[in-house]
């Protein structure tokens, strides 16, 4: 049983990607270039969550963006993921989402607040 167990644990480690990726320069990019191509935007704050698999969040301060309609939020997320695409290239997360939040001063929100479009990155 245990030659079992150290064979699952080496067989899981080998299998994982456990080399760390540095996203610093295509987040600044990106950011910079979000205030850019959306200029109502107040805040833009960006993570790459590693976890379980690797996902981009974007989260955008807007309070015109949060009081839009579903289809304007939409393309501004498609607009989000045509960007992180181009920037991220090789070291694109595979999959994402943009939160869209009314506090632009603050990267503190209400639990459950945000509304969220997904990205398609592959």
């Amino acid at each position: 049983m245990r030659l079992f167990s150290l064979a699952l644990i080496v067989w899981f480690m080998t299998g994982c990607n456990m080399e760390p990726r540095n996203h610093t320069a295509e987040i600044v990019r990106l950011k910079d270039t979000l205030f850019q191509v959306l200029p109502h935007v107040q805040r833009v704050s960006i993570e790459v969550n590693n976890d379980f698999g690797e996902e981009l969040i974007v989260t955008l301060g807007s309070k015109e963006l949060y009081n839009a309609d579903e289809v304007k939020r939409k393309e501004v997320a498609k607009e989000v993921s045509t960007l992180s695409k181009a920037i991220f290239s090789a070291k694109l997360p595979g999959q994402g989402k943009v939160l869209f939040v009314a506090e632009e001063s603050t990267i503190i929100n209400a639990p459950g607040s945000e509304k969220s479009e997904p990205m398609l990155l592959k």
